[in-house]
């Protein structure tokens, strides 16, 4: 029980009910409360209170026993989850938990502010040549900007903004687009990571453009956030004038009297709080918020009306980010003046048109980068967070909920509050094997590499969290890899980039560089920039740059522009200030720029290296005459530019890697031994070092096709087949030879070919093969190709180069057996109709007296014959001799060999004396014609064709001579000749002349009585001996045969 002096309590309105603050109660406990009132008469019935039990509750202390674990070993997996593990918290504020909030963020990263500055202007109507305009940032004021400035004159005036004692900008990045036609855009990164590392107020742009078509303006693109983020920062401040003492313990007594309360985010409001209210008590009354977290709160004196209320700074711990502001209610607030007030200040960068913050206490809530949460029962003491980056350090946090919302956060202890998520080697690449390097298109004709192998291999199942750098191939003998043939990788992802050198000297050696610049030119894309002047002892980044608060002292890039701006640009500075870095990127042939070290080497003189961004290696850099302007002195010696020296030398290439895995062909070089066995196996690499290795499941050889086989004869197999042996080529390619392939064609250009295969080659050679099927008599042409694992090597033709299948040839056709004389026997024959798919090489003619040929007459020269050999072109032959009866027989032979005998029906004859034959080369030769003497020349020769009309040798179309004078004649003398002649080419109607009893070989006709001489007039001759008349000649030629006929015209 409590009593109280009504005059000791304050009202919650004027003449409103009384309140009074219980305290020392426990946590937890419910307790009911009722009010009577004491007077002098005594005491009323009691009142209870209408929302009794009640307990004193408050938000959750933080949970206990906190620890981030992952796993310490990986398998084919990156580690990308973290797990955070807690017990319940000591006391629970009072009130039941009903889950647990855990958080996460990565606790070093942070996100660069970046804002945006607009020029507007119409095309018709832009600003005029002096126009300028400035900005303004946390209270200080730049100097007047053209409305085309750079970039870099933009980021020299960001970087030196200054009010004499703080430069509130540092380090930053600034671009530019537009062409200026309707202005200009400007995107300025804060970089400073110490300076600017949050979330930055708004730039305030201002404009002298007089016109209210021509806009400057200025927003925000991307938040700053400072690693971890930032608490929101709130104020509350109350105000108000009037009689009473701040400070008083009884709020009535207050010059801000009575009470007001606070809400948050849509909840409802707090119990109502005095006009006196501690830090605790606002603090406390926050956090009973469902909506709010954890608070910590401070109180000072006010500044408002005579500072005669309280300021209470409210720094949000939970909920976390950009809030919105708290919400008051101060309808019971008041004073004598009836000018009571509380204005709530948001944590939003406001400021006014300085820059200056109009809540200089406030703070905007920034969220951690990578911040996430979850929301788990009340009976979860772990949580696991997936999908995380490997090697990045994360901080977590836990938080018991309850119907008040987040309680206190709890981190792990000490050096357990933050967990980076471990890196290892990568795991085992996948898919690795090794095959035989075959010849590309541009290389050659795809028939293999002798050197060379194909190993093929995958990414690693993991990464171990870290971007693989290279794989490095091995290749040996044997498994154990004691004396591999090693080759790298680099991955795409692992540039070389271009990287140039620059150094200052003098020719003197003692001589001291203590001034002056120097230029360098850039030939890049056909074109050639020139830097601004660089200083003879640049710093290497933009970032190192200096400000100066007298703007000429400052040592950041500033280039001069047309118009005015050497106030604060003079040359000097020009030539004294900016680093290496500023002045190459201001080259507009750059897209990525450069990064710069720099080494001091003593005496003035620097060396600086230049590694270009740009994924190429089209840069040629140098310096020209420029170290004229370096300013150099010595023991001794005088100012003296000429003396020093600019050295700018190439000291790496650039060069963009290809793939890094797939089908890689190692060595690059070549070196590998033909033939020769090789394990493959592949290591990934990563920052962490060498995974282990994945070797290939069977070994590879360096193979080609092989070479032509070294041996191809050709020979006839029969009628209508070709035999091919062949022999192996004498390189192998590397591996065993597995088939030959036989080309053949009719023609020597293949141009329409035939194929046959050679396998099964165990035996080993020689390697033969029948090509049947073809057509007798025919040429082919053969060449032949070895084959290995590769393929096909190129051919070699055979020896000979072209063969056609034959047989024996066929009989000799239409046989004559003749009596030519009385020790002549004449044969004739036409030739066979099959040939045998081969000429006729000759004819073997035999004659016997015995039917069984046992033995020979009129055999020829050579031994190895049983009969005359007679040659190709002959169909007839003539046998001398005189024995009785004789047999005869004829054969034809080729390449192959002799065809079967044929005999002629009859098969014997015996010799005997004949008629002559016909006389031979009869010629006419007419005159007269002119002078009336008629008369014909007539001349002959005697028969060379016996009288059976066949040519003792030759052919009918050139026939021989008999061996001996007069066989043709019949074996006898001829007695006489007899010449006849008619109008009548066959002698069968009248007249007929005859001339008898001619001797000689000529004679004259001039008898044509009764002949009409303007007719052809035909002649005929014969030979007569004693055994009779032979035939008439009526055709011209040595055999009487020419087709002609006797005869002549007047």
């Amino acid at each position: 029980m409590v009593i109280l002096r009504q005059q000791d309590l304050p009202y919650l309105y004027p003449n409103g009910p009384l309140v009074y603050h219980l305290s020392g109660l426990d946590e937890g406990v419910y307790y009911y409360v009722r009010a009577t009132i004491l007077s002098d008469v005594g005491m009323s019935n009691e009142t209870q209170a209408k929302n009794q039990p009640m307990a004193t509750q408050q938000i959750s202390e933080p949970p206990t026993d906190v620890s981030l674990l992952t796993a310490t070993t990986h398998d084919d997996e990156e580690i990308t989850n973290l797990t955070v593990s807690w017990l319940p918290p000591t006391s629970d504020g009072g009130t039941e938990i009903i889950g647990y909030r855990v958080e996460l963020w990565e606790t070093q990263a942070l996100t660069y502010e970046v804002q945006q500055i607009d020029l507007g202007w119409p095309a018709s109507s832009p600003p005029d040549s002096g126009a300028t305009w400035n900005f303004a940032f946390r209270g200080v004021t730049s100097f007047g900007l053209k409305q085309d400035v750079s970039t870099i004159n933009l980021r020299d005036a960001l970087m030196n903004l200054n009010n004499e004692t703080d430069f509130p900008i540092g380090y930053v990045d600034v671009n530019r687009t537009g062409d200026g036609s309707t202005g200009y855009t400007y995107l300025v990164t804060f970089m400073d990571d110490s300076r600017n590392a949050r979330d930055e107020p708004l730039l305030q742009v201002d404009n002298t453009f007089d016109d209210d078509d021509r806009t400057t303006t200025s927003s925000e693109i991307t938040s700053g956030v400072r690693p971890e983020g930032a608490n929101e920062i709130q104020v509350i401040e109350s105000y108000g004038t009037g009689s009473g003492q701040r400070g008083s313990f009884n709020p009535d007594d207050s010059i801000i009297r009575g009470w007001w309360r606070i809400k948050f985010d849509g909840s409802a409001f707090t119990i109502y709080l005095s006009s006196e209210a501690s830090a605790a008590d606002v603090e406390g009354a926050l956090e009973t918020l469902e909506t709010v977290g954890d608070v910590s709160v401070t109180r000072e004196d006010g500044t408002m009306e005579d500072g005669n209320g309280y300021r209470w700074i409210v720094t949000f711990i939970t909920p976390v980010g950009n809030l919105d502001p708290l919400e008051v209610d101060v309808t019971f607030l008041w004073t004598t003046n009836s000018d009571a007030g509380i204005l709530v200040s948001d944590g939003d960068n406001d400021v006014d048109q300085f820059g200056s913050f109009s809540c200089p206490a406030c703070q905007v809530g920034e969220t951690a980068v990578g911040y996430v949460y979850a929301d788990t029962d009340a009976d979860e003491r772990d949580y696991t967070f997936e999908g995380l980056t490997t090697g990045t350090e994360y901080t977590a946090a836990v938080s018991a909920i309850t119907k008040f919302g987040q309680g206190q956060r709890a981190y792990g202890a000490g050096s357990g509050r933050t967990y980076t998520l471990p890196l290892f080697e990568p795991s085992l690449p996948t898919e690795v094997s090794s095959s035989v390097k075959t010849w590309s298109d541009e290389e050659g004709d795809d028939g293999g590499d002798n050197e060379r192998l194909i190993v093929t291999y995958a990414p690693p199942y993991s990464t171990g969290g870290s971007q693989i750098v290279h794989y490095r191939v091995e290749l040996d003998v044997d498994l154990w890899f004691e004396n591999p043939v090693a080759e790298t990788f680099q991955c795409p992802g692992t540039p070389e980039y271009a990287v140039w050198t620059v150094e200052t000297g003098a020719t003197t050696t003692n001589g001291t560089i203590n001034g002056g610049y120097f230029e360098l030119t850039l030939t890049r894309n056909g074109q050639e920039l020139t830097t601004d002047p660089i200083p003879f002892n640049a710093v290497a980044l933009s970032k190192e740059e200096k400000p100066a608060d007298l703007i000429t002292n400052s040592t950041v890039h500033c280039t001069y522009e047309d118009g005015d701006n050497r106030d604060y640009c003079p040359t000097f500075r020009v030539q004294s200030s900016g680093s290496m870095q500023s002045k190459v990127n201001a080259l507009s042939t750059l897209t990525n720029g450069v990064d710069v070290s720099r080494r001091e080497i003593g005496q003035g003189r620097y060396t600086w290296s230049l590694t270009f961004l740009d994924l190429e290696d089209d840069f040629d850099l140098s310096a020209g005459d420029s170290a004229q302007y370096l300013s150099l002195k010595g023991p001794g010696t005088q100012s003296n530019a000429t003396s020093a020296e600019v050295k700018v030398r190439k000291f790496q290439a650039g060069l963009v890697h290809d793939e890094c895995h797939g089908d890689m062909v190692v060595p690059t070089d070549g070196g590998l031994e033909q033939g020769q066995d090789y394990y493959a196996r592949v290591f990934a690499y990563n920052r962490v070092g060498f995974g282990e290795p994945q070797v290939a499941t069977d070994p590879s050889k360096p193979t080609v096709v092989p070479s032509a086989p070294d041996n191809v004869y050709l020979e006839v197999s029969d009628a209508d087949a070709l035999l091919v042996t062949v022999y192996d080529p004498l390189d192998d390619g590397g591996d065993d030879i597995t088939m030959f392939t036989i080309e053949y064609s009719l023609n020597s250009t293949f141009n329409q070919s035939q194929f046959d295969n050679i396998t099964g080659l165990d035996g080993g050679e020689p390697y033969y093969k029948v090509i049947s099927g073809l057509e007798n008599g025919r040429t082919y042409y053969f060449r032949v190709y070895a084959h290995n694992s590769q393929g096909q090597g190129p051919y070699k033709k055979s020896d000979p180069e072209f063969e056609h299948p034959y047989e024996e040839p066929g009989q000799p056709t239409n046989l004559v057996y003749k009596t030519t004389s009385n020790n002549e026997l004449t044969l004739g024959w036409d030739p066979p109709s099959s040939d045998g798919g081969d000429d006729i090489l000759y004819y073997i003619v035999q004659f016997s007296t015995s039917s069984s040929f046992s033995s020979f007459l009129c055999e020829g020269d050579d031994s190895d014959i049983d009969g005359a050999k007679v040659l190709p072109y002959h169909t007839y032959y003539t046998c001398q001799t005189s024995s009785g009866t004789v047999y005869a027989r004829v054969k034809a032979s080729n390449s192959m060999g002799d065809g079967l005998t044929k005999t002629p029906s009859p098969n014997y004859a015996a010799p005997s004396t004949q008629v002559p034959g016909k006389p031979s080369d009869v010629t006419l030769v007419a005159s007269g014609a002119v002078s009336g003497n008629y008369s014909v020349a007539v001349s002959w020769n005697s028969p060379v064709v016996p009288y059976h009309g066949y040519p003792c040798y030759g052919n009918d179309t050139n026939p021989g001579d008999c061996p001996y004078t007069g066989i043709a004649n019949g074996g006898l003398t001829i007695s006489s000749y007899t010449i006849q002649y008619s109008h009548n080419n066959t002698f069968a109607v009248p007249p007929i002349y005859t001339l008898g009893n001619l001797d000689g070989s000529s004679t004259t006709i001039t008898n044509f009585t009764d002949l009409n001489l303007t007719e052809s007039i035909y002649f005929r001759i014969r030979a007569t001996n004693s055994k009779g008349d032979g035939s008439y000649c009526t055709e011209t030629g040595i055999g009487c045969s020419s087709g002609t006929l006797l005869s002549v015209d007047f």
